[in-house]
């Protein structure tokens, strides 16, 4: 696809293809699976945790991923649409990124560019595999989008936005809500390439903290405290009612990353319908006030009484539009374009519909004790740029 060029894009239109292995790659699948075991813990899950689990068996497949007759990689994934014969899913771009065979060191960077002769099967809840291909994928957000045509009818997941707003007081009266907040239970969900264990899940907590910033330059990413093996890059992440709240990376710290949904279906919608990716580019990084420290957070409270919400401004990049508009950390954004500004999901959202365009930022400066109007326009990164850097752990 020439980027750039706008046009609808069409995914549905290919006939079922089912996949049958042959002899070296079924040996080389019996040798990943020796290096990528499943989920540790499977036997002991309790029951509030496989009821939720069992909700999203139709939508969770594996998928493995080849470079000539040699395992790339083995992910999971969800599927989030059908239409008539064909399905999509969503997983980590990890399943189809370049090992560098030459480095293997931990601390690095994995590289932006897709493997040769790149190859992808899918295996469904019907103990089926399929050909796959990838039609979509974003080094920014390490995020792949893979079609595959069947006969069987895989019920997609159903989505839930996370919503991660500030807390004012009519929230805390809010007795329940169909988006996932801060501290809500979530569940990992996986499916693994072969043998009798192939329906996995581990449970966590979802924290709306960003991710090991100093680790990703991605910060757009929330944090779950589960845990699992590196079978389940880029698997689902559910809420306790089985829909699907986002996806989630292999780490190898103690907890895990989470791209949230509410960014990916934007995305996914966004190619559907003009045929090409789009990054917003605004040159800080900011988190909801409320996870402000508390000197900070009484503070700002004490100065600002008529100002409930907003986000604290952590960093300014240098040479970015937010620097040369004047944004300056510790700012907290309280509006955007007049629009009061409760999340930085939602701020995101408001920029990515803004891409190439002004927008007006309402700023409370707290350390001059004033408001502030800044100017800023959204600019829009390359999906070629060395920044987005992922951790490149030996996925093979």
């Amino acid at each position: 696809m020439e980027r750039g060029k706008k046009r609808s894009y069409n995914v549905m239109d290919d006939e079922p293809v089912t996949y049958e292995f042959s002899e070296i790659e079924i040996q080389n699948l019996k040798i990943a699976a020796k290096k990528r075991p499943t989920f540790r813990g499977v036997e002991n899950l309790d029951d509030n945790t496989k009821v939720s689990a069992l909700k999203a068996v139709s939508f969770v497949v594996s998928l493995v991923s080849f470079s000539g007759a040699s395992v790339l990689s083995q992910n999971c994934g969800a599927i989030i649409e059908r239409d008539n014969n064909t399905n999509i899913v969503i997983t980590s771009l990890n399943l189809a990124r370049a090992c560098d065979e030459t480095d293997s060191d931990e601390t690095d960077f994995r590289k932006n560019n897709l493997a040769d002769d790149l190859k992808v099967v899918v295996y469904a809840s019907d103990g089926s595999w399929y050909l796959g291909e990838i039609i979509f994928y974003d080094f920014f957000y390490n995020l792949a989008v893979v079609k595959f045509c069947s006969k069987s009818f895989f019920e997609p997941a159903k989505l839930s936005m996370i919503d991660d707003a500030s807390v004012s007081e009519t929230d805390f009266i809010r007795h329940h809500s169909s988006k996932l907040k801060h501290g809500d239970n979530v569940i990992v969900v996986g499916r693994y390439f072969q043998g009798a264990n192939e329906y996995m899940a581990a449970p966590g907590v979802l924290s709306l903290n960003r991710f090991r910033p100093d680790e990703y330059d991605c910060n757009e990413l929330f944090t779950i405290s589960s845990r699992f093996t590196r079978c389940g890059d880029g698997a689902s992440v559910i809420s306790t009612s089985g829909e699907l709240i986002g996806i989630t990376f292999f780490d190898m710290s103690t907890s895990s990353p989470l791209l949230p949904i509410n960014l990916i279906s934007r995305m996914w919608e966004h190619f559907k319908e003009h045929g090409e990716m789009r990054h917003p580019s605004y040159g800080f990084d900011a988190k909801n006030v409320r996870f402000a420290l508390l000197p900070t957070l009484e503070r700002f409270r004490r100065l600002f009484p008529n100002v409930p919400n907003g986000l604290i401004v952590e960093k300014v990049f240098e040479d970015y539009n937010a620097e040369s508009a004047g944004l300056q950390v510790g700012d907290v954004i309280f509006a955007c374009d007049g629009i009061e500004i409760k999340s930085f999901l939602q701020l995101w959202e408001l920029m990515f519909a803004k891409v190439g365009k002004e927008v007006e930022l309402e700023v409370a400066r707290v350390d001059l004790k004033v408001i502030k109007n800044i100017r800023l326009l959204i600019g829009e990164a390359s999906n070629d740029e060395e920044i987005y850097r992922w951790p490149k752990y030996d996925y093979r």
